[in-house]
């Protein structure tokens, strides 16, 4: 995984990830993420983020590409000397079937809690 953050000014920057995921160690591919988008600090606590992610899903006989728009909003807070970051995004999902027929319009809604 690979994720940084490359300043343009005080309050923009440009946010990149990449993530390869694999079943193993190396050699069964499941899945290629490349997001990447603009950040805005609206603090030194809170940013949002408009971006695009382009993955590649499981190369095999069910294989499929899947373009994302997102939205992302990060607030970081303290409670003593602990660091708690809360992290909010909303994705809007374009997935092309194997046969790169038109994309197909999903919605998806999941909730997760990293503790």
């Amino acid at each position: 995984m690979y994720i940084g953050n490359n300043p343009i000014s005080e309050k923009y920057s440009l946010w990149n990830e990449i993530q390869y995921r694999d079943r193993r160690i190396f050699g069964d591919f499941t899945q290629l993420i490349v997001r990447t988008g603009l950040n805005y600090s609206v603090s030194n606590q809170s940013q949002v983020l408009l971006g695009y992610a382009f993955i590649v899903a499981d190369p095999t006989e069910s294989s499929y590409h899947e373009h994302r728009l997102f939205q992302q909003g990060i607030h970081r807070q303290a409670i003593s000397s602990l660091g708690i970051q809360h992290r909010v995004r909303l994705e809007e999902r374009f997935v092309e079937a194997k046969d790169m027929t038109p994309p197909i319009v999903t919605g998806k809604q999941i909730g997760r809690a990293h503790v």
